[in-house]
């Protein structure tokens, strides 16, 4: 029995209730009637019953068919795609051209020429491609266009490499606001404005770049069937390069020479296309959605924002402890504009210019910062801020002001004792700039038409302007120099002369030349110099490593970063001033690679020795 039990399909009813028999259930035969079944259906491994039974406690039955309704079936989502015409797939291999040009010429260049170039034509490119007749672009629209342009050539007349990357930060984002705005597309109102457009831009290329790609490689018929059989012919024409391209270098060896370069440069070559595959499909696709898509919806802030008497009390905190250091410090911060030391102050001049100008510094750009977010927060009957939150944001922006005229006079007290730097240079530029956007922070508390991220855009556009189409370095060399001629400066750093770079050259040459300097300072400007041969050209002047002279009188000078794209204009006026200077000097580079050689020898031998 329990073998039975055990071996039965079916469940007990109760502790000790024995399964039923199970009765014999009629199955539909193939003609349409009933057949009777022999014997129970038997379950599978894992304890369930074939359809069509199913296990009941007293046996099994048919179950009878449930009629299903009829749904039609999902219809598939058309994926969208830009339909581009011959027009815009010519402007689009053409800006995929800048942008490779822009790459090999430009990056792999060090933003030399080349990459102004690059940039230069890519603008000129998406001009074209966006410009709409119907509608002119307004006055902000074009001083991005133009001061974008400007920054061209930038690259090409200065050595300063932070001048350089801000020029192409600075140029890339005015380019943008201009292209936004030549396509027909406005600037949003409210402060954030400009801020908002390089957020549109920036989400509707990455969203339109599926759909672009789709307008291209999905188009008419008849375009990718040239596309295909285009690169069906490509890919025949390998077999046959692999056979004639071995018989051409065996023929010419000026041939063999270039593919040879090749090869040894596929690592560059494979990265310069990497790149290239990156920023050419953006660019394309940049152009595409800013020509093909409408201008975005945007939604009105409709929040209230902050409590005008809880910003005015905070700004007027600030105010009444701005206030006391300012009587507190009074000798300490005007006596700069006199150039004078506060009574009874026991440091240099060096120590209090410093100390006192980045004390000043700080405390601008804090201000700067709150009181632009104290703007941008507050609540405002028709745009217009309320009488109390201007009167304190007024006093704040004057005092700021104040602060940043303060911190000039000490830079400039700083300048007339201790020479121009690079660095004292960027510093009045920042403060500059400061003042400029503080300036249109002030106006935007009496009117609502003052933009104020606007106008930060063209004062950062027009200081990087001069600081770059004015060479600071050369501004700093020269400065430096003319001092010390003319007696202001007591002393000249060399050194600093030779890390300026090429712009210091011509000085560390004038230097040389003038026999009334001292000697020791005549033969740090010699090292200095030859230095700047070894950085300018590419010949071997060390002794010591190329186990003979590098130059005589008969080796010309070869320079680096001789290809057009590698221009640059004050590397090109050192080599001038310095072959100039060999050619009254023809001794100089040899008699400079035996010093060379001798500290070097000696310097090794006192490390030899225990």
């Amino acid at each position: 029995m329990d073998e039975i039990i055990n071996n039965s399909p079916l469940q007990p009813l109760g502790r000790d209730a024995q399964p039923e028999t199970p009765q014999e259930v009629p199955q539909p035969a193939p003609d349409g009637g009933f057949s009777p079944v022999s014997g129970p259906q038997q379950p599978t491994q894992n304890g369930a019953f074939p359809p069509p039974y199913v296990q009941q406690p007293y046996g099994y039955y048919y179950p009878q068919p449930i009629s299903q309704p009829q749904y039609a079936p999902r219809p598939q989502k058309k994926k969208p795609a830009f339909e581009l015409d011959k027009r815009d797939l010519i402007y689009a291999a053409c800006i995929a051209a800048s942008a490779l040009f822009g790459v090999v010429a430009g990056l792999w260049g060090g933003l030399r020429a080349g990459f102004g170039a690059a940039f230069l034509l890519n603008l000129i490119l998406m001009s074209c491609y966006l410009a709409k007749n119907s509608k002119r672009p307004p006055l902000f629209g074009v001083l991005c266009g133009v001061l974008s342009a400007a920054t061209a050539p930038v690259y090409a007349l200065t050595t300063n490499g932070q001048v350089r990357f801000c020029s192409v930060l600075c140029g890339s984002a005015l380019s943008v606001l201009w292209f936004w705005m030549l396509s027909g597309k406005t600037v949003p109102g409210g402060d954030l404005g400009a801020a908002a457009v390089g957020f549109d831009a920036l989400t509707e290329t990455l969203g339109g770049f599926p759909a672009v790609l789709r307008g291209i490689f999905t188009g008419k018929s008849t375009r990718m069937k040239r596309l295909y059989k285009a690169l069906l012919g490509v890919l025949c024409a390998i077999p046959v390069l692999c056979a004639v391209v071995p018989l051409l270098i065996r023929s010419d060896a000026a041939f063999e020479g270039m593919v040879s370069s090749v090869i040894a440069n596929v690592g560059t070559v494979i990265a310069q296309l990497i790149v290239t595959a990156i920023l050419a499909p953006l660019c394309v696709s940049f152009a595409v959605t800013t020509r093909k898509k409408s201008e975005p919806q945007r939604h009105a802030y409709t929040g209230k924002g902050l409590d005008t008497v809880f910003l005015c009390a905070f700004l007027c905190v600030l105010s009444v402890v701005y206030i006391v250091y300012l009587f507190s410090q009074l000798a300490y911060f005007f006596n700069g504009f006199r150039g004078l030391l506060p009574e009874g102050y026991a440091f240099s001049y060096a120590e209090y210019a410093r100390r006192g100008f980045f004390e000043l510094c700080a405390v601008a750009a804090i201000n700067m910062v709150l009181l632009f977010a104290a703007v941008l927060l507050s609540r405002k009957r028709e745009g217009r801020l309320p009488i109390a939150l201007r009167a304190a944001g007024t006093f704040i922006a004057l005092f700021t002001l104040l602060l940043i005229g303060t911190a000039m006079a000490k830079l400039a007290l700083y300048v007339q004792n201790y020479g121009m730097t690079v660095q004292r240079l960027n510093a009045g530029a920042l403060m500059v700039f400061m003042a400029a956007v503080f300036a249109a922070t002030l106006l935007r508390l009496f009117t609502p038409r003052v933009k104020v991220l606007q106008v930060a855009a063209i004062a950062a556009a027009v200081v990087l302007l001069t600081m770059g189409l004015g060479n600071i370095n050369r501004i700093a060399a020269e400065y430096n120099y003319s001092a010390y001629v003319s007696g202001k400066l007591e002393v000249i750093d060399v050194k600093y002369l030779a890390d300026l770079g090429a712009e210091g050259v011509p000085y560390l040459v004038r230097l040389l030349e003038d026999e009334t300097q001292p000697e020791k300072l005549r033969e740090q400007a010699s090292s200095a110099l030859y230095e700047q041969c070894i950085n300018l050209y590419k010949n071997k002047f060390d002794v010591e490593k190329s186990y003979g002279y590098g130059y005589t009188f008969e080796t010309p000078l070869t320079a680096k970063g001789s290809k057009p794209s590698q221009f640059n204009l004050p590397e090109k006026h050192a080599r001038d001033a310095i072959e100039a200077y060999l050619k009254d000097h023809r001794d100089f580079l040899i008699n400079e690679d035996m010093k060379y050689a001798e500290n070097g020898w000696a310097h090794r031998q006192a490390e030899e020795t225990p």
